[in-house]
């Protein structure tokens, strides 16, 4: 073998003959076979071969993270942006000290102000094409993948056609408001909005959740991580809210969505997300849910958003507020029955 001491063979991937003709081509070297399990995170070795009875191991503390998965997948983190690990690491002074979550007053103040700003009918003169890009970016992006994903389509059935029709008509309506609020006082109280508030609270409440249980199949816990191609990385190719980094590579990012979700969108942010991690990857859309405040006018949206993202077989957990005194499934209980086929709590 040369300068190296053992050969591994690692039989996951490709076709089903690939481990064969892998093991006829190593065999002098006499290679430790092993196999890597999805759910529950842990790894198989052959000592008799892959024909024979296999050891089962759970993953040790290793030192491979997010930066490992993105370079195999040819990507890496934006140099435009950041990605910060919150576990095992220090919590920021920022995500700690967010009061959406913890100050219930202010949390559901924030989510009647938001839904007041975009429920108000809509009024001034629409806003020029040429304008767009500039006055409201995020939603004129939007807007235009959605129109580019018609065109990959080809055939424009009634979804597809249903979609454009709503995302033009939300791109109208979000720029008529930027547009009237650039002349009046702020719809949003202090801060940088509910959307980045609500995925502050959703790191601070997950890392909290595996500080405590040091669940077997967590690497790390990240916040806030934007992504880009190797070959660009000054643009900006997709971001996560909240990543699950787990000991077999698998990522589960927490897409957090505090008030208004764009559910074809999510599936655009699911493709991505696996070309980033793997195939294996998984998208959980966070949505805040207060048993409480089920009558709350902006709580039913948000319900109607939940079902509207079931109907396309996607996984929703629920943030709810601790404490409250209505009972049901609360966001710790939801996070671990998600995990629990990955693995189990280290301890409570």
């Amino acid at each position: 073998m040369g300068k190296y001491d053992a050969v591994y063979l690692v039989a996951n991937g490709g076709t089903k003959l690939s481990p064969v003709g892998l093991l006829s081509a190593f065999a002098p070297t006499a290679p430790r076979r092993l196999y890597g399990d999805e759910r529950p995170a842990v790894y198989s070795v052959y000592p008799a071969g892959l024909g024979g009875a296999p050891e089962v191991r759970p993953y040790t503390r290793h030192e491979l993270d997010l930066p490992d998965i993105l370079r195999v997948n040819g990507c890496t983190f934006a140099t435009c942006g950041r990605a910060i690990k919150i576990w095992p690491a220090a919590l920021p002074g920022r995500v700690a000290d967010e009061r959406y979550g913890a100050d219930e007053n202010y949390t559901m103040g924030l989510h009647c102000e938001v839904h007041a700003r975009f429920n108000a009918p809509v009024a001034g003169e629409r806003v020029p094409f040429a304008t767009l890009a500039a006055t409201v970016p995020d939603a004129y992006q939007k807007w235009q993948r959605t129109i580019e994903a018609a065109h990959r389509a080809r055939l424009l059935n009634d979804d597809r056609l249903r979609d454009v029709y709503s995302a033009t008509l939300n791109l109208d309506n979000v720029a008529r408001r930027a547009a009237g609020a650039a002349t009046g006082p702020p719809a949003i109280p202090a801060g940088d909005g509910i959307g980045a508030s609500f995925e502050r609270a959703v790191a601070r409440r997950a890392r909290a959740w595996v500080e405590r249980t040091r669940h077997t199949a967590v690497q790390s816990v990240w916040t806030d991580v934007i992504v880009a191609r190797d070959r660009t990385p000054h643009e900006q190719d997709v971001q996560f809210d909240v990543l699950l980094v787990l000991t077999n590579g698998v990522l589960i990012h927490l897409e957090c969505k505090s008030a208004e979700v764009d559910v074809p969108d999510l599936d655009r942010r699911a493709f991505r997300l696996k070309e980033a991690g793997s195939q294996l990857a998984r998208l959980v859309v966070v949505l805040p849910l207060y048993a409480s405040r089920a009558d709350e006018p902006w709580a039913a949206r948000l319900q109607a958003a939940r079902s509207a993202i079931e109907a396309r077989h996607l996984t929703v957990l629920p943030f709810t507020w601790a404490g409250d005194p209505v009972e049901g499934p609360t966001f710790e209980t939801e996070l671990e029955r998600l995990l629990a086929p990955y693995g189990r709590a280290g301890h409570p």
